[in-house]
């Protein structure tokens, strides 16, 4: 039997607010009785669910006796942080659990995302996520995304209370970035992020104003609990760079203040060349998200050029070093 539906849009809004379509769906399909081969096609010309917005999504099933495949393709996926281009999703159910591949771009086509992973099912609520070789290129760079046949990298359960990523690693060349996580009810639970080698120009944000190079090595644990918020950050930044200002040697190092709950201590420093503290900052950060502070900086013969780009095109030609101290104070 083969049909072709029109849905349309206001009904089902009324059962799910959150949810608009921008204008009708479309099922086509191919249904067999004697369950050999049956086939379902459903379009969204737009689909947009709370801040996303999907643009020319089609979902493909294809059922027989022997296989069941599905594909997923979306042309534009739309996010305030970022957006996705070109978005395609296939599976395949084996013996061992059902085989996703997905493939995608990401930033007007400049970062590729080519994933194969195996999902399994642990029992009847918990499911496990195993990755195969897959790899991706971010800002020209390629990384592998470390792959083992035999490791559980994400567990979750069936209703996505509980996700668990255990030791998810890129590696490229020298650099190597290692993530393992803990979300409880969508929050953040447990948090650890260790960074060897890698380029501050290589992940953080863009901006034409403000642009910061430098070898980057990073340990970083966070954990919350009802009674106790755990946080240690230690980086080094080796050859740092603003704007064109070489200013030296970074070190963060941010830890929990041991006489006082949901205080954090934190200590900044640059040194130059010729082994100057040009740079110290050192003070408290207050609360579980950090949402109040006290700072005091001091500095010594900072090359104040890098201010060139920051300021307004009538001061274009900043030169000079600086020295003195100041207070940083945000209070909840």
């Amino acid at each position: 039997m083969s049909f072709e539906i029109n849905v349309y849009d206001k009904p089902l809004k009324a059962f799910y607010p959150k949810i608009s379509f921008g204008s009708n769906i479309k099922l086509i399909g191919n249904l067999s009785s004697d369950n050999i081969s049956s086939k379902i096609k459903i379009q969204f010309p737009i689909y947009t669910y709370d801040n996303f917005v999907f643009k020319d999504l089609l979902y493909e099933l294809d059922l027989d006796d022997f296989n069941k495949k599905s594909t997923l393709k979306i042309k534009e996926l739309n996010h305030k942080l970022y957006k996705i281009n070109n978005f395609n999703l296939s599976s395949l159910s084996i013996d061992e659990g059902v085989l996703f591949e997905s493939i995608f771009e990401g930033d007007k086509g400049n970062n590729l995302y080519d994933l194969k992973f195996l999902k399994i099912n642990d029992d009847k609520n918990r499911q496990s996520l195993i990755i195969k070789k897959s790899n991706i290129t971010y800002r020209k760079r390629f990384w592998n995304l470390d792959s083992n046949f035999q490791k559980k990298i994400i567990q979750f359960n069936n209703d996505l209370n509980e996700i668990i990523i255990d030791d998810l690693k890129l590696i490229s060349e020298n650099r190597v970035v290692n993530f393992s996580a803990l979300f409880k009810n969508k929050l953040i639970s447990e948090l650890k992020l260790n960074i060897e080698n890698l380029n501050l120009n290589e992940f953080i944000p863009i901006y034409p104003n403000f642009q910061l190079s430098g070898l980057t090595d990073l340990n970083f644990y966070y954990k919350n609990n009802l009674n106790k918020t755990s946080l240690n950050l230690n980086s080094n930044v080796k050859d740092l760079i603003l704007n064109d200002t070489d200013l030296g040697f970074l070190n963060v190092s941010l830890s929990n203040n041991e006489n006082m709950s949901d205080s954090f201590m934190l200590n900044l420093s640059i040194i130059d060349d010729k082994k100057n503290k040009i740079i110290q900052g050192y003070g408290n950060l207050y609360g579980d998200k950090i949402n109040s502070f006290d700072i005091d900086f001091d500095i010594n013969d900072l090359d104040i050029s890098f201010l060139s780009k920051l300021s307004e095109k009538s001061i274009n030609d900043i030169e000079g070093l600086a020295s003195g101290n100041f207070k940083l104070i945000k209070i909840n």
